[in-house]
């Protein structure tokens, strides 16, 4: 999925949503490795893993971006280190910033962190009075 379609879909979630976990995921740099194991009762099923983009480390799913303040507060690290974030909530919506960038809102603290964090790397400002960008590693 495209950046742009992901951040506006991510605005838009009334809530977590694992397959934008999985878009984010990919976004970033994470790999989706998919095997045939034989199970107990000797079928073939399809195993899927996640491998992290910093050590090939697999994972048996995306990080839950969406859902975890600890995953959103981990992406927005990883892909702009060093960064200051912030995040409100109340009412029906929450809005999230990281340095001196735009506030974006969403749903819930999670997801508007998320838009944060992409609009900051992928965005029209991310260029804006911080220099180069992070890459994400993990």
């Amino acid at each position: 999925m495209p950046i742009a379609d992901l951040i506006l879909a991510i605005q838009h979630a009334t809530g977590p949503v694992r397959a934008l976990d999985n878009e984010i995921a990919l976004a970033i740099g994470y790999k989706k490795k998919t095997t045939r194991i034989k199970a107990a009762n000797g079928h073939d099923v399809r195993k899927i893993v996640w491998l992290n983009p910093a050590n090939s480390a697999e994972k048996p799913r995306a990080p839950h971006f969406t859902g975890s303040l600890d995953a959103a507060q981990l992406l927005a690290l990883t892909l702009v280190p060093g960064c200051a974030a912030a995040f409100t909530w109340g009412g029906e919506f929450s809005t999230a910033r990281i340095d001196d960038g735009p506030r974006f809102s969403a749903a819930n603290p999670m997801l508007a962190l998320c838009v944060a964090a992409l609009n900051a790397v992928f965005g029209d400002y991310k260029n804006e009075g911080r220099g180069e960008q992070g890459t994400a590693s993990w």
